[in-house]
């Protein structure tokens, strides 16, 4: 037993002695509680070390291995609380005195020896208690270290939580936008709602990792406080001798504070950003291959004809375009779209104009989509170039009112954000 360090009897998940220990079918052994609080938290019933899966779903106990660490745990604390003199393994004298250059417990005539030539040495009971305020000191920040990380791991439990709710609500959003669409798009619907579950599943994959991380540095944190504890009432001797093993075991578990990681929440703007655009931009070759068979005419489709990427360099097409989806700030507010279109809509009707198909490219730019909820109830129109370049020009007047209208209201947004306590 002796022979035996305690890591040969700690459960590999809370890194403690083994309580209760039960024995999977791949020969590792666990904790019942930590096992099943691991399986718990998988779909699967697999070993935490290897990864195989159990073919038991109650393992049973491993009784040697429980006597085992019975046997050790009696045997440390028999060990702690003895009070007996230790004897000098060199001059088989008893240990008086310590020498605070080599901090370690000496006798008589290791004090007159050549290794401590020139070395100062105090009484036993006189360097106790500066050694026990040191550790204590050491001791008082591993407890508020154990409060943070705990406060952390809630965070980041909360943090869990936060991303599936983005992703419902990023899902229920998406639905919403393809709804609008024709049958066609839900190719588009399903494709980007992958994607939004692969992020989904790596966001929620990496806190979880985390989180593990974070019960590790937990359980080794408070195993160290609890073995400093213990060690705190043991005997002067036993203290003094194990010091400078348990200082060195709790410098080295003072690492910086976990923080929550970047881009560890789904990025919601990929998916939301320019949906319908970017959505209708993949349709065009479908709409001009209908167009084509009636040149010229308005047909309701909704959609207008585009000419060479790039026309329209006064970026009016765009603004409307942002518009149309909602604006962002800084502080994750929106315009809404149903905002905009009422706008569009009061002023077509204002005009007397009403979009219901397109026509031939104008130098002027292209004219962005609009949704027509009479799409196909009225018979094509047949306009002349001179009509087609007036309406064209009409239309170009109400994207910059769009443009005007989305820039006031953007800038009311951010006076009234500065302006805000």
């Amino acid at each position: 037993m002796a022979s035996l360090s305690e890591y040969d009897f700690s459960c590999p998940v809370c890194h403690e002695i083994f309580k209760n220990p039960i024995l999977l079918s791949c020969s590792h052994s666990f904790c019942k509680e930590c096992l099943q609080q691991f399986w718990r938290t998988k779909k699967t019933q697999e070993c935490p070390v290897c990864r195989r899966r159990s073919s038991k779903h109650y393992p049973p106990v491993n009784l040697a291995l429980k006597n085992l660490c019975e046997s050790f745990l009696k045997e440390r604390n028999e060990r702690r609380s003895s009070g007996s003199e230790e004897i000098c393994s060199l001059h088989s004298e008893k240990l008086k005195l310590f020498c605070l250059e080599d901090k370690q417990l000496v006798c008589v005539v290791c004090m007159n020896s050549q290794k401590h030539v020139n070395h100062t040495f105090r009484p036993i009971d006189e360097v106790i208690p500066s050694y026990k305020e040191e550790l204590n000191t050491a001791l008082k920040s591993l407890q508020k270290k154990l409060k943070h990380n705990e406060r952390m791991k809630g965070e980041f439990e909360k943090t869990v939580e936060h991303i599936k709710s983005q992703a419902e609500h990023t899902e229920r959003q998406i639905k919403q936008q393809f709804e609008k669409l024709h049958q066609f798009l839900r190719d588009e619907e399903e494709a980007t709602i992958t994607a939004l579950r692969e992020e989904e599943e790596q966001k929620k994959q990496m806190m979880k990792e985390k989180l593990e991380e974070m019960n590790r540095h937990i359980s080794a944190l408070s195993h160290t406080i609890k073995d400093t504890e213990e060690m705190m009432k043991a005997s002067d001797v036993c203290f003094l001798k194990e010091f400078p093993v348990s200082m060195e075991r709790v410098q080295i578990s003072s690492q910086p504070d976990p923080q929550t990681p970047s881009g560890a929440l789904i990025h919601v703007p990929r998916y939301l950003g320019n949906l319908p655009f970017r959505v209708w931009k993949k349709m065009q070759d479908i709409v001009q291959n209908k167009e084509g068979e009636s040149e010229g005419e308005i047909n309701g489709a909704g959609i207008e004809s585009e000419g060479e990427e790039g026309t329209g360099s006064d970026g009016s097409e765009e603004a409307l375009d942002r518009a149309r989806i909602g604006a962002a700030d800084e502080e994750g507010e929106q315009i809404s779209t149903e905002e905009i279109d009422m706008w569009t809509e009061e002023t077509s009707d204002r005009e007397g104009v009403l979009m219901t198909g397109s026509g031939p490219t104008s130098a002027q730019g292209p004219t962005p989509p609009r949704r027509n909820p009479k799409r196909n109830r009225h018979p094509p129109i047949k306009l002349s170039l001179e009509s087609q370049v007036v309406k064209l020009e009409s239309d170009l007047q109400k994207i910059e009112r769009g443009r005007k209208v989305w820039l006031k209201a953007k800038n009311k947004r951010s006076s009234r954000a500065l302006h805000a306590p």
